[in-house]
């Protein structure tokens, strides 16, 4: 089956004070809490691909450490966003596997006793505060887990059963055991409920507090948003489906407030009533996938690679817009009014109500957007521009180039470069966001 994005990534530990903070109507929203960390430590999460963690330094914080703990906090419920990386790093523990960070926790993979469990670390210290009991997976292949609320108090974990026997045109499966999505407390790691994903769930995808969980049943696939704790049913709808697609090539997103389901076909749903606004088949053979982007405005759809259509939130078929869709990292979703587009020569913004506000030689990535920003990398320089405008906010010759398996993060105020110097080996540089202005350079250690 298709599971979500969980924004799984692995984990590294660090923690300058810009006082710039989110604009006016950027559509983040502060927490009411000034800090994703304990009380008085500045400790930060990089999330980069190394497995490593990185404690920043642990002393009581300052005035000006506040203000910025502050600002990092506007961001902290952007999904991808890293916590403060206002200090250099120090003091490395050390992932088996990839990690997701839910408050205070590290969430992992580990092997334990032969088998692979699901297991929470204290993200300060790395000291393991709970281990899944054997009989929650018994499969021994681990769970991947998120956030099942917004205060990260439940954990959603889809743990595979047995793999059985399958066949290549049928979702039937001979054998195994059925994979399981489970709800465990984020501090203890107990069984809140869980409920059974048969051979025929396509995916699930968190919105808001609930789950909304899409299956196949012949021609029709069944999509149905519930309460995650007591599995209250709040709507369900069914889409048509032709009769040769089976639910392992369809996939189910979520997002601000709307619900995707894509493959050689797709449909767009409102998160809120279930209502169908629409449906569309793949261009050609169907090879390629419909592909879907979800905004607080609207939605765009691509049948094609080339060129894709936005629609309002009720399904009005608006602006063409000439180019693929740009996937970032970190998307706060601000200005949704202006799509990002790319072919295989250029990158461009398009205003869906005013046409096409620039255009600019395609680079490297374009790893996050954020606050009316656009982070572009491309070819050892990085470069912050304006996504209305498309003027250069600033640009840095790194001497780095990312790999592409390292992930360019931030928390709102810094943007965190990781790669590979010519003669210092792997580093992480800090760079204000806003100013380009570098916050700290720091080696990693190398991986063992």
């Amino acid at each position: 089956m298709t599971r979500p994005d969980h924004r799984m990534v692995d984990v590294e530990l660090v923690s300058d004070s810009s006082t710039d903070g989110p604009d006016a109507g950027s559509g983040v929203r502060p927490l009411t809490t000034p800090g994703r960390g304990r009380r008085s430590l500045t400790a930060a999460v990089v999330l980069v691909a190394a497995g490593i963690v990185l404690l920043g330094s642990l002393r009581t914080e300052t005035d000006a450490e506040r203000r910025d703990d502050a600002l990092v906090a506007a961001y902290a419920d952007v999904p991808g966003i890293a916590p403060s990386l206002r200090d250099p790093p120090a003091e490395p523990w050390r992932l088996t596997g990839a990690g997701e960070l839910v408050g205070g926790l590290v969430i992992a993979e580990e092997d334990v006793g032969g088998t692979r469990r699901t297991v929470a670390r204290d993200v300060l210290t790395g000291e393991l505060r709970w281990v899944v009991a054997e009989s929650v997976e018994p499969a021994g292949r681990g769970a991947d887990c998120s956030a099942a609320v917004a205060d990260g108090a439940m954990l959603l974990c889809h743990v595979p059963g047995e793999p059985g026997q399958g066949g290549p045109n049928t979702d039937a499966v001979l054998g195994g055991t059925a994979d399981r999505l489970v709800v465990l407390r984020a501090e203890d790691g107990q069984v809140v409920t869980e409920r059974e994903l048969g051979p025929t769930t396509i995916g699930w995808a968190v919105l808001d507090d609930d789950v909304v969980i899409a299956s196949r049943y012949g021609p029709t696939a069944y999509v149905e948003r519930s309460t995650v704790l007591d599995q209250r049913s709040l709507w369900r709808t069914e889409m048509p489906l032709p009769p040769d697609v089976l639910a392992r090539q369809m996939a189910l997103t979520a997002d601000d407030g709307l619900v995707a389901l894509t493959g050689s076909v797709a449909g767009v749903l409102d998160g809120r009533t279930g209502r169908l606004l629409g449906t569309w088949t793949a261009s050609g053979d169907g090879r390629l996938p419909v592909q879907v982007d979800l905004s607080s405005i609207g939605f765009t759809v691509w049948t094609a690679p080339a060129e894709g259509v936005w629609l309002d939130r009720t399904g009005a078929a608006g602006a063409r817009l000439p180019g693929g869709p740009v996937v970032t990292a970190v998307d706060d979703g601000s200005v949704p009014r202006v799509v990002l587009l790319q072919d295989a020569q250029v990158l461009r913004a398009v205003d869906v109500y005013e046409g096409v506000l620039w255009e600019r030689p395609r680079g490297d990535r374009v790893p996050i957007r954020l606050d009316g920003l656009v982070v572009l990398e491309e070819s050892g320089v990085l470069r912050v521009v304006d996504v209305v405008s498309g003027r250069d906010r600033w640009s840095v010759t790194t001497g780095i180039r990312s790999p592409a398996t390292t992930r360019v993060v931030t928390d709102g105020v810094r943007v965190l470069v990781a790669g590979y110097g010519a003669s210092t080996g792997r580093l992480v540089t800090a760079y204000g966001l806003r100013d380009g202005e570098p916050a700290w350079t720091a080696s990693l250690p190398q991986q063992g």
